[in-house]
């Protein structure tokens, strides 16, 4: 992605944050403000070094931390379907890299729009239509119930169809399918932080 892309995602992420932190009447210092630009290795304000040094001697990162996280909650939930697609679109583009905003919209549990929700969440059913048929497809095919060698064949056949099914996804979605299954993944396991 290019830097000129990232400084425009950026700072309409922190531009969002600001403003609800404005219509809360508790606007956000300058020091706070400019931390929501924080990255290690991507794009950031050039006295980036400084205002961590500041922030660290001032601030109270977990109090801080809730702060931000209730801003973007409330500034996710005013954003109309437009403004949500810009978000969504904000996101996407800083998602490659280390972005302290990321961190806190994570925390949140805001970062996808419900459109990108509602279209996963329809690939998922059109994806279990497609086991539905192509069990019931494989009885039709071998005629009676399948020896071990035809369930090995048709276990192989599926792993590929659902290959093609997420190489379709991932094409249509980018890379916010990945980030729903691994959000699905640790719902499962129990591994998720949000």
């Amino acid at each position: 992605m290019s830097r000129a892309l990232a400084e425009k995602a950026i700072e309409f992420l922190v531009g969002e944050v600001v403003k609800e932190a404005n219509r809360d009447g508790a606007p956000l210092s300058e020091v706070e403000r400019k931390m929501l630009f924080f990255s290690e290795t991507g794009w950031t304000l050039p006295d980036m070094a400084e205002v961590a040094n500041t922030f660290h001697r001032e601030y109270q990162d977990a109090e801080y931390e809730r702060k931000i996280v209730g801003l973007i909650r409330a500034a996710r939930k005013r954003a109309d379907e437009t403004k949500a697609a810009t978000w969504s679109q904000a996101v996407e583009r800083l998602a490659e890299g280390d972005h302290y905003p990321l961190v806190m919209i994570d925390r949140a549990g805001v970062s996808r729009s419900r459109g990108v929700f509602l279209r996963a969440a329809a690939a998922v059913v059109t994806s279990m239509g497609a086991v539905w048929a192509f069990h019931f497809a494989g009885g039709w095919y071998f005629g009676h119930s399948p020896t071990r060698d035809e369930m090995g064949f048709m276990l192989w056949l599926g792993a590929i169809a659902f290959a093609c099914i997420y190489l379709l996804l991932r094409f249509a979605f980018g890379s916010v399918i990945d980030d729903y299954i691994g959000r699905v993944l640790d719902f499962f396991t129990g591994t998720r932080t949000n």
